[in-house]
């Protein structure tokens, strides 16, 4: 089987973390995996390479990039994949330019954007995929909600198997901190987090949550912390 991952930028985000730890996984696993960025080289791009994925970074430097289009074009014309997995909807816009008539083998993740606003144009192109492949139930109703048709399949984000389990082998006297940062909107996880942590501190009673950010949904996340009675 051979795959194509399509992605606008490979610049940190959970996009590119999870394509970072997917990709040489599956490269065990299928023919070929092949990761087309629209944007330039990073960091990523060459742990990919190194971990035996190919990788094209296109270097779209402008609104509308051509010689990139061209570029990714030829790309699809050279090689039958059997899936496209794109990820976001910049970077489905860019395929339906050049290769329309292969939305019907596009895998989609991370289909709404983090306003989760959606122009008319890009839920016809998502009704036309596959399937897409949602993080949970809330994103799966954020769809729906935005009428979007196509199939929706919940799969959870992909985890580093090398990293440790934080809470093994220690006991309940055990002092921890944990930090999120994000954009302290809707999507970031925010809200999740404080469900989860009123679980963790009856295990750590002393256990401190601190959320780092700014955004809409700060001061819902403040009602719900004392709701539960966590905030503090």
């Amino acid at each position: 089987m051979k795959i194509l991952h399509l992605i606008d930028s490979l610049d940190y985000s959970g996009s590119a973390r999870q394509l970072q730890l997917l990709g040489p996984a599956l490269a065990n696993e299928v023919t070929s995996v092949t990761v087309c960025c629209l944007g330039s080289d990073t960091p990523w791009s060459e742990s990919l390479r190194h971990a035996g994925v190919t990788v094209h970074a296109l270097g779209w430097t402008r609104w509308f990039d051509f010689n990139a289009l061209w570029t990714l074009r030829s790309l699809l014309q050279e090689t039958t994949f059997d899936v496209i997995h794109v990820w976001r909807v910049s970077a489905l816009r860019a395929l339906a330019v050049v290769a329309n008539g292969q939305l019907s083998r596009v895998v989609m993740s991370a289909p709404l954007s983090a306003k989760g606003e959606l122009a008319w144009w890009d839920r016809r192109l998502l009704n036309r995929v596959r399937c897409l492949a949602v993080a949970g139930a809330s994103d799966q109703d954020r769809c729906l909600w935005h009428g979007v048709t196509a199939p929706l399949r919940v799969v959870s984000p992909a985890i580093d198997k090398r990293c440790q389990d934080p809470f093994q082998e220690k006991g309940p006297d055990t002092f921890y901190r944990i930090a999120g940062v994000g954009s302290g909107e809707r999507d970031a996880g925010f809200r999740q987090a404080v469900w989860a942590f009123d679980f963790v501190r009856h295990a750590f009673p002393d256990a401190q949550l601190q959320l780092v950010g700014e955004g809409s949904q700060l001061p819902a996340l403040r009602t719900l912390a004392d709701g539960l009675e966590c905030g503090e």
